[in-house]
């Protein structure tokens, strides 16, 4: 059944995002109406390169979720340093019956003290567009880092960043 979607009087619509995906995820391509987004997807672990729709949930929300981060600071006197890490880990899974997300985003605010920090995140957890999308609908867990409780090392080709240590605060 397709839904209509109601606009309120109260909403203004900021922007909308285009796309269109031929093939789906195992030998697809996407692209956007705009033409800054073009790709082909892969099953994960396949031997053809490409990217998976976990990768771009992941990208998605964990850039979203830092905006929504500096926004909240904005609200108060608090400045982000440009340093502010977000890795997201989207796992695709499937029990007897059909296949499920679990979401998780670990977040790294250097400079900012604990206390802060939690308040920032848990302020951005409630109003980051793409986590209220996915409250409810997929288990999702935000983690807070200690900067003296992980090591992070660069992947010198891809720039991707690898946690390499064990979680101090979980949200």
């Amino acid at each position: 059944m397709l839904q209509t979607m109601m606009v309120s009087a109260e909403e203004e619509l900021l922007y909308r995002a285009i796309t269109c995906t031929v093939g789906g995820r195992e030998h697809g391509k996407c692209w956007s109406a705009d033409g800054n987004l073009e790709l082909r997807f892969a099953f994960p672990n396949a031997i053809t390169s490409g990217t998976n729709p976990e990768q771009l949930l992941g990208a998605a929300w964990s850039a979203c979720f830092e905006s929504t981060i500096r926004l909240v600071a904005s609200r108060r006197p608090i400045s982000i340093p440009d340093s502010v890490l977000i890795d997201a880990a989207i796992d695709l899974n499937r029990d007897a019956t059909s296949y499920f997300l679990r979401a998780k985003l670990s977040v790294d605010l250097p400079g900012i003290d604990l206390h802060t920090a939690r308040v920032l995140v848990e302020e951005a957890f409630r109003e980051c567009p793409f986590s209220k999308a996915m409250r409810g609908n997929i288990e999702t867990t935000v983690n807070l880092m200690l900067a003296s409780a992980r090591q992070i090392s660069m992947d010198q080709e891809s720039g991707v960043s690898k946690v390499a240590s064990a979680l101090a605060s979980s949200i």
